[in-house]
C-alpha cells in the first residue's frame, strides 16, 4: 500500500512539475526569443532577464520548483521499477538526469542575482556563469532523461516507440550542448545569433517531447 501511494505521488509531481515548469519556458519562447544578430548574445540575455523584473523572477521560481517535482517523480519511478527488477542502466540515467537537474536549478538561481545587480554590476558576466552551468549540466541531464526513456521503452512501461524517439532526441540535444559549449568559447561567436540558434531550437523541440513524456509517464505511475 506504502509502495502503491509513493508511485502515486511521484506520477502526480511529475505531471505537475512538467505542467510548472513547461509555461516559464513557452512564455519565454513566445515573448522573447532568440538574440538578433550582431548583438552580443550574453548582454542580450542579461537585459531581457533584468527588464523582466519580477515576471522574470516568477519565471525562476516556477521553472526551479517545477524541475524539483519532475526530479522526485523520476526518483521515485527509478524506486518503483528497481523494486520490480534491478536496472543498472535506469539507476545510471536516473543519476545522471538529478544530478543534472539540480546544476541546472541552481543556474536558474542567478536570474535574480542579474535583476538585483542590474545597476551594479556587469550583468552580461554573470549571465556567462549561468550559460556556462547550462551547457556543462545540460548533456548531463538529458543524456540521463535519455537513457531513462531507453530503458521504459525495453520495459514498455510507455509507449515505446515514443520513448526512443524521445530518447534519441534527448541525445541529440546533448551533442548540441557540448558543441555550443565549444562555439561559445570563441569570442569571434559572441554577436551571431547562429552561436546558439542550433541549441535554442533544439531545446524547444526536446522540451515539447519532455512535457508529454512526464504526463505518459506521471499517468502510468498513477495508475500503478
Amino acid at each position: 500500500m506504502n509502495n502503491l501511494s509513493l508511485t502515486k505521488l511521484g506520477g502526480q509531481c511529475l505531471i505537475a512539475g512538467g505542467i510548472i515548469s513547461f509555461i516559464p519556458f513557452l512564455l519565454q519562447i513566445l515573448i522573447g526569443g532568440p538574440p538578433p544578430d550582431n548583438v552580443n548574445i550574453f548582454s542580450f540575455f542579461a537585459n531581457t532577464t533584468a527588464e523582466g523584473g519580477s515576471l522574470s523572477i516568477l519565471y525562476t521560481i516556477m521553472s526551479t520548483f517545477g524541475i524539483a517535482l519532475v526530479m522526485y517523480g523520476v526518483s521515485n519511478l527509478n524506486s518503483f521499477l528497481q523494486g520490480q527488477e534491478k536496472d543498472p542502466l535506469l539507476s545510471l540515467g536516473t543519476f545522471l538526469f538529478l544530478i543534472g537537474n539540480f546544476a541546472i536549478m541552481i543556474a536558474w538561481s542567478i536570474d535574480p542575482a542579474i535583476i538585483i545587480a542590474k545597476d551594479s554590476a556587469n550583468i552580461a558576466n554573470m549571465f556567462i556563469s549561468e550559460m556556462s552551468m547550462f551547457c556543462l549540466f545540460g548533456p548531463i541531464a538529458f543524456l540521463g532523461s535519455g537513457l531513462v526513456s531507453l530503458v521504459l521503452a525495453k520495459k514498455e512501461f510507455v509507449n515505446p516507440i515514443f520513448m526512443k524517439i524521445s530518447a534519441t532526441i534527448f541525445f541529440i540535444v546533448s551533442l548540441v550542448f557540448l558543441y555550443t559549449v565549444f562555439k561559445i568559447a570563441d569570442p569571434n561567436t559572441h554577436n551571431s545569433e547562429s552561436t546558439v540558434m542550433p541549441l535554442f531550437a533544439c531545446i524547444s523541440i526536446a522540451q515539447l517531447f519532455w512535457v508529454i513524456w512526464q504526463l505518459m509517464v506521471g499517468m502510468k505511475m498513477m495508475k500503478n
